[in-house]
């Protein structure tokens, strides 16, 4: 059993978690999110993130005294009315669990109630029992930029 700061090998953190919890989960350099794969027993959708806060569970709510996007998870009776909140600002993006009766897990570890939980490109959320999403980051703006026709010598 590890102990401090030590992460067991055995345990399943894919995509670096292991890495962003020994480093502490307040690293604010994780890029933005642009899209969200929602898969609710058996149906798919993909959500563009539109505003800072995206409420997910069994019906909207607001955050901050402000309506927010919504990823509706009705379809899954495992999920919460008020389950989570991901928050995404140009700079980083985090998950919140609202305390909700069957937990929310990244990359298959739990996160504690009320805990931000950092996330990065490729981050898989497990709400409830059934509803996965999967988180998408914005190309840097590099890759977004598409190369013109290569320049011709001069004759």
């Amino acid at each position: 059993m590890p102990s401090g700061n030590q992460v067991d090998d055995s345990t399943p953190m894919a995509n670096g978690l292991a890495d962003r919890l020994a480093n502490g989960l307040a690293d604010r350099g994780v890029p933005c999110l642009s899209k969200l794969t929602v898969e609710c027993m058996g149906s798919v959708q993909v959500v563009a993130v539109e505003g800072k806060h995206i409420t997910v569970g069994r019906e909207p709510f607001d955050v901050e005294g402000q309506p927010a996007q919504h990823i509706d998870a009705s379809a899954d009776d495992t999920v919460s009315r008020r389950h989570a909140v991901i928050t995404v600002t140009p700079d980083w993006a985090c998950v919140t669990d609202l305390a909700s009766t069957n937990g929310t897990r990244v990359n298959g570890v739990p996160i504690r109630p009320r805990m931000e939980m950092a996330l990065a490109d490729g981050d898989e959320i497990l709400v409830g029992g059934h509803t996965h999403i999967t988180c998408r980051a914005a190309a840097p703006a590099a890759e977004r930029a598409t190369p013109g026709p290569p320049a011709s010598p001069d004759p």
